[in-house]
């Protein structure tokens, strides 16, 4: 059943309030008769869509997992014949992950001490998803275990983009974006991963 227009529409606002009032106030500050003010919503509407500003928060999380799941759903793993088109799929998910991360920067920023779980949890939830559709195509034969190099390669570029956002700050994206994916284009196509063609 689709969703009413009008709740879409009040669930927005009442997002977008939220995330721009982080942009000057903490989220301890930030109370529902603020959200409400600056959605140009009243409390009653607000309570009729959320419990309180934390379920209002857990949707803003929420709605940038989908969105990075919506486009990754897009990729085509039915086509991953050579460790080139591994590697691809893997770099285009790094970039969407960094990418949608970059630009909820703020919402991110304002929560340092759970920082690295809301990371964790947006990362995890949507690169391992694709875990067994990436294991089920991939024709090539790993040196070893295909499920723990997979799991390795996925848990390593999350612990780097945490690494990025705490440590960097979220700055030189593009640098980032740079290095990470050189890093992954190295690694795939030296001959850690693979075994050898037998000729």
């Amino acid at each position: 059943m689709k969703e009413d227009i009008r709740i879409i529409k009040t669930r927005k606002k009442l997002k977008q309030a939220l995330l721009e009032l982080l942009e000057y106030e903490t989220f301890e500050k930030i109370n529902v008769t603020k959200i409400c003010q600056k959605a140009s919503v009243n409390r009653v509407t607000f309570y009729s869509h959320y419990q309180d500003k934390y379920e209002l928060f857990q949707d803003c999380v929420e709605e940038i997992k989908l969105k990075i799941i919506d486009k990754i759903s897009m990729l085509p793993f039915s086509h991953l014949s050579s460790n080139d088109a591994l590697l691809s799929i893997f770099q285009i998910i790094v970039t969407l992950v960094v990418d949608e991360i970059y630009e909820n920067k703020t919402l991110i920023k304002k929560f340092q001490n759970q920082e690295n779980s809301i990371l964790t949890y947006i990362i995890e939830t949507t690169s391992y998803k694709f875990l067994d559709e990436i294991q089920e195509h991939f024709s090539l034969e790993f040196k070893y275990n295909k499920q723990h190099i997979l799991s390795f390669l996925i848990g390593g570029a999350n612990k780097m983009i945490v690494d990025w956002i705490e440590k960097d700050k979220m700055s030189h994206v593009e640098e980032f974006k740079t290095n990470i994916t050189s890093f992954l284009n190295e690694l795939f196509h030296s001959s850690i991963l693979f075994k050898e063609k037998e000729l």
